[in-house]
């Protein structure tokens, strides 16, 4: 087995994972939760909540859809709902694209992405359909931001859509 470089992941006084060390874990999952029971089960847990999580903005974006497919209304998808993005190394860091689906409503449309919580990120193509969001972040930093986009249609009706980004450096 590959000895791996001594980590600071966990505070001396609670014994509590520091910040991007379920990251970290999870990208040498195969050494880590053979030497490291507990570490496997905390990666797990962050996996299940995150898929969770997943499900749940889905199943709203879903039914949003639905309700405005069924009313004839326009509606807004954002895809994906969320995003995880981790490097080693600090840094800037690009997130993978973030797409807006409008349904119903009468083209052309207009789009615009803006920032309404968490950390700060520059939005790459803020009036486009799709985007890509950028941030540096330092040593063990983790960067959550709540993005959301409002599309407008020809007839001025308007729909929102919310999306998630996280970044995280995970040397």
């Amino acid at each position: 087995m590959a000895k791996l470089p001594p980590q600071p992941w966990f505070d001396a006084k609670t014994g509590e994972a520091k910040p991007g060390f379920y990251a970290w874990a999870q990208a040498l999952q195969s050494e880590q939760n053979t030497t490291n029971i507990n570490s496997g089960a905390r990666i797990r847990e962050a996996e299940a909540a995150a898929a969770a999580a997943q499900a749940a903005a889905d199943a709203a974006a879903s039914q949003a859809a639905s309700v405005g497919a069924e009313s004839g209304a326009l509606s807004l998808s954002t895809l994906p709902a969320s995003r995880l993005k981790t490097q080693f190394g600090a840094g800037s860091i690009t997130s993978s694209s973030f797409t807006a689906v409008p349904a119903n409503g009468t083209g052309p449309f207009t789009y615009l992405w803006t920032v309404i919580s968490g950390d700060a990120v520059t939005i790459n193509t803020p009036t486009a359909v799709s985007t890509t969001v950028t941030s540096t972040i330092a040593i063990g930093q983790e960067k959550v931001t709540q993005l959301q986009c409002v599309v407008t249609d020809s007839l001025a009706a308007t729909a929102t859509g919310n999306a998630a980004n996280t970044f995280a450096e995970i040397s």
